[in-house]
């Protein structure tokens, strides 16, 4: 859901459901720099004789009455002209003021998480200044995790069924995506159709929906006057981009006359595209660009084709002053003809020089680093523009953002394009794409942006960078990082007590691998993501994902069996320990398949002899004195050796009895408690209860509370030693 679906379902459910006031505000309608309240006072049409503080005395009197808290909801602050000036002091002030003074009111808004450090002081969501930090913020992910169900409802009113689709799907979790492309697709809606959405990125049916617009326009159009060609809508997008561009504006006035009225009208029946809007500032009516990423892309289109041939050396704009005197001056000195022919020779000039590479100039330019780079002079739609051109730039002349230029702003966009465009341009450059990544991988604190974006393309198998790539990566880390990036990203995304972003991951791989059809090779790299999830320490998730793994297996022993190899290199002990788990349950399941003898037959011979050869063989490259781990190990070979008895020589069949004499055991060391008295808030890395009644009563002839038994201590110290040697 979109950011106005939900504060409007907010305000739905006070005023129809709950029977209950409630005021809901377009930040739009807040158009001038004057303070916030007297604002909100004219557009709330609060009576002249009351301040807007006896109004919000009257609410709290009516909400206090009423034994109910009366939302304040504001949506979308970024669409407001004066964000920058209006939001960033008043808004603070009004939340203060009914945080302070009226406790049964509460203000709702809603806004582009790019606005965030715009429009909010730098400490405002820190957890370390404000106590309150986790109830201020709730971030809206459109239709993500509803986006299936979203998909199904939209695409029956479209009459749309889908063949194939890649990863580019994702991005119907934004819902003004998911209309534009069923308009695009299929905007008639007069039978169904069938769609592979394949080899495509979102971008590529934005030029499709733009397409079909001016066939629409134009046919239109022609058919009241044959003038009208079919570069009319183009042209008109154009000249309206570039007023809006070199303006700095998010509309141009009706006024300026781009659109006759019929034009207009015909225009706005394309719905995605423009509209109207009253700029109460500077009382005009604006034609504006009805969805912003939509627009930031016809202006990034338009700003790649201005610049694609030649960036001249200098931009001057024509009625500058100084131009005006010196065209005066030398008119005195030659005749007209003689200042036009210098004039051309200099704009000639001007344009050979700056016809070298010219996007990358463009790039370079003072101009794009004001316009959407620099906070202060940024362009309104900065956000739309840069994150659409990012992505033309590549398709165009392979211009990497990141590669050229030495800003933060301009590589986080540019790293966002990766996992946007079309799979065809990252195989086009993927080896430096990869070592870019490689390299963000390790350097970065904060991995958390990285593994957002690989969720939009982790499990395309033609994809470059799918969760195969981020899989190895992750290898790379020893157990410290990995648990601080990873396991704690898993962490941040597991909800107790609402929809759980890896728990309904891990629900919807187990079901798909207890269906009957065949699955697409896309579940091999979802078995290996579930096979990440391991590394948590949710006890609850951890069991989830081992028992969909188990199924996995049942589906497909063959490759479960590579993906236990892999997991064998992995570092952290939960996911071998879990994995062997798996494979002992796949053993005990299908050893007597009476359907289906495939597994006694093939696979269950090659898990023994794979795990004898890795776990206890006298080279086994994977031994451990982990007791589950190896015992899951073991009892899977006891099972082949059932059914294949020949599988072990009678020498091998020895090193795998219990005790196991002569495996390689861990020697265990000595350390001490390094933060002895140092622990508070329970942080302790072994609490009283567990060291004394668990390891306590493991330690032959020690009392109860016997803190100095000599066995107790150097059991204890071997402990320590084993939890600093993991990394703690």
């Amino acid at each position: 859901m979109g950011k106005t679906h939900v504060s409007f379902n907010i305000y739905e459910d006070q005023i129809v459901h709950q029977k209950q006031s409630a005021i809901f505000i377009f930040a739009k309608d807040i158009t001038t720099n004057c303070p916030l309240e007297e604002q909100l006072k004219d557009n709330l049409g609060i009576p002249t004789g009351w301040s807007f503080d006896d109004f919000l005395g009257a609410l709290e009197v009516s909400a206090r009455i009423n034994k109910v808290k009366i939302p304040i909801i504001i949506d979308g602050l970024n669409e407001s002209e004066y964000w920058n000036k209006v939001w960033k002091n008043g808004l603070d002030k009004l939340i203060r003021k009914i945080e302070q003074k009226h406790k049964h009111l509460v203000v709702i808004t809603t806004y582009r998480t790019s606005y965030k450090d715009q429009l909010f002081h730098e400490n405002y969501f820190d957890y370390k200044t404000n106590e309150n930090w986790w109830k201020k913020k709730v971030r809206v992910r459109g239709f993500k995790g509803l986006t299936w169900e979203a998909i199904k409802r939209y695409f029956d009113f479209y009459k749309i069924e889908l063949n194939i689709h890649s990863n580019a799907i994702g991005d119907f979790k934004h819902p003004l995506y998911l209309k534009l492309f069923c308009e695009t697709k299929n905007p008639e809606r007069k039978k169904k159709i069938k769609v592979s959405f394949q080899n495509e990125d979102l971008f590529e049916v934005f030029d499709e929906y733009i397409k079909n617009s001016n066939k629409n326009i134009t046919t239109t159009l022609q058919a009241l006057d044959p003038k009208y060609n079919n570069d009319f809508t183009k042209d008109k997008l154009f000249k309206l981009s570039e007023y809006i561009w070199i303006n700095d504006l998010r509309g141009m006035p009706r006024s300026e006359n781009l659109f006759g009225r019929e034009e207009l009208r015909i225009f706005e029946g394309e719905n995605l595209l423009v509209y109207r809007e009253w700029n109460r500032e500077n009382n005009k009516e604006e034609i504006q660009f009805t969805y912003d990423l939509l627009g930031g892309y016809i202006i990034s289109n338009y700003l790649i084709k201005k610049y694609k041939e030649s960036y001249p050396l200098l931009t001057i704009q024509s009625d500058n002053i100084l131009i005006k005197l010196f065209k005066v001056g030398l008119e005195f000195i030659m005749p007209e003809s003689g200042t036009k022919l210098l004039g051309d020779l200099f704009m000639n000039t001007n344009k050979k020089v700056g016809g070298k590479n010219p996007l990358l100039k463009f790039v370079k330019s003072r101009r794009f680093r004001k316009k959407l780079l620099n906070k202060k002079t940024q362009h309104p739609l900065f956000n739309d523009i840069l994150r659409t051109i990012s992505i033309l730039l590549i398709k165009e002349k392979k211009i990497f953002l990141f590669d050229e230029l030495k800003n933060e702003r301009a590589k986080k966009y540019s790293t966002e394009s990766l996992f946007e465009i079309n799979t065809k341009y990252i195989k086009k450059n993927e080896r430096a794409i990869k070592e870019f990544l490689k390299n963000e991988f390790f350097s970065t604190n904060n991995k958390y942006f990285l593994f957002d974006l690989a969720e939009n393309v982790e499990l395309d198998i033609d994809h470059p960078v799918n969760f195969n790539f981020w899989s190895d990566l992750l290898n790379s880390l020893s157990m410290v990082e990995g648990d601080l990036s990873w396991s704690e990203y898993v962490r941040n995304n597991h909800s107790w007590y609402g929809s759980s972003h890896f728990s309904n991951f891990v629900n919807r791989f187990e079901n798909a691998c207890k269906e009957e059809r065949e699955l697409s090779d896309r579940v091999h790299i979802a078995a290996k993501k579930v096979m990440w999830i391991l590394t948590t320490n949710i006890r609850k998730l951890r069991d989830e994902a081992t028992r969909a793994l188990y199924y996995y297996a049942r589906k497909y022993p063959k490759e479960f069996l590579g993906l236990l190899e892999y997991s064998l290199s992995i570092n952290d002990p939960y996911v071998p320990e879990r994995m062997l788990a798996s494979a002992y349950g796949l053993a005990m399941a299908r050893q007597n398949d009476f359907e289906d003898d495939t597994y006694h037959k093939e696979w269950l011979p090659k898990y023994g002899k794979f795990l004898f050869n890795n776990v206890f063989a006298e080279d086994a490259k994977y031994t451990t004195t982990h007791i589950l781990a190896r015992d899951y190990a073991k009892r899977t070979i006891d099972i082949a050796l059932l059914h294949h008895q020949d599988l072990l020589t009678d020498t091998e069949k020895q090193q795998i009895i219990y005790p196991l004499k002569n495996y390689p055991h861990r020697e265990w060391k000595k350390s001490e408690d390094r933060d002895e008295k140092q622990y508070h808030y329970g942080n302790a890395p072994i609490h009283m209860d567990f060291e004394n009644y668990t390891i306590g009563r493991l330690v032959k002839d020690r009392g109860n509370y016997d803190f100095n038994n000599n066995e107790y201590r150097k059991v204890l110290s071997n402990i320590y030693w084993r939890i600093y040697d993991l990394g703690y």
